[in-house]
């Protein structure tokens, strides 16, 4: 599933994706969460609590355009 910056950015979002595996009866090891290069780079700081958070509950990350030539 890819995630925008301004999603994986905001506060509760783990606990909300969470929540929904949760709902669904989804194991999280069949969830993908894909990020492009540029929001890590740019919003790692506030988005990294989420993403430990989901790896920890077993939610695969996945980083799209990886090495395209970020530049700031």
């Amino acid at each position: 599933m890819n995630v925008s910056g301004l999603q994986i950015a905001q506060q509760g979002y783990a606990n909300g994706v969470r929540r929904t595996l949760d709902a669904a009866q989804i194991d999280p090891a069949r969830l993908t969460l894909e990020l492009t290069e540029n929001v890590l780079i740019e919003r790692l700081p506030v988005a990294l609590p989420n993403l430990v958070e989901l790896r920890n509950a077993g939610v695969q990350i996945s980083i799209d355009d990886f090495g395209t030539g970020f530049r700031r």
